[in-house]
């Protein structure tokens, strides 16, 4: 059966380590059109520019792209306090792989949404390996085709 899906281009990005320059001028250099915000904790004192309260005006004034919050590809609290405290991230990937899958990602995503514009997953961590969304990004590819994935 012909597969009339567009390609996709999804970008991931941690704002870990990275000044506000670095940060905005990633998203800008690859045409980032929808941050989308996949943190449990989006307004976290540590966040600084890249708060939820901040981020739409800022985004729409430096980059010009929008800011979407999906709590739903967010990690619980408890799982993120239980990884933090004993650093067992095979731990963690077992547990978050069972909270998307209660959730039904990837079913439960709008495909149309992340296809029909440039999006980027936001977290915390500089590199993606120690990440959610480089688990939720696996899941994403492991489901849906034609994903050009990069890390930022």
């Amino acid at each position: 059966m012909l597969n009339l899906r567009r390609k996709m281009k999804l970008y991931t990005i941690g704002y870990e380590g990275k000044t506000a320059e670095d940060f905005f001028e990633a998203l800008k250099k690859n045409e980032v059109e929808n941050l989308v915000d996949i943190r449990i904790l989006p307004n976290h004192d540590d966040a600084m520019y890249a708060s939820k309260r901040d981020l739409p005006y800022l985004l729409n004034n430096i980059v010009g792209c929008n800011y979407t919050y999906m709590d739903n590809l967010a990690p619980t609290l408890q799982l993120l306090e239980e990884v933090h405290a004993d650093h067992d991230f095979d731990k963690y990937t077992r547990g978050f792989s069972k909270i998307m899958k209660a959730r039904d990602i990837p079913n439960s995503l709008d495909r149309d949404f992340f296809e029909k514009q440039t999006c980027c997953l936001l977290c915390f961590e500089a590199k993606s390996e120690f990440c959610h969304r480089r688990l939720v990004t696996n899941l994403l590819q492991k489901y849906w085709q034609g994903i050009d994935l990069t890390h930022l």
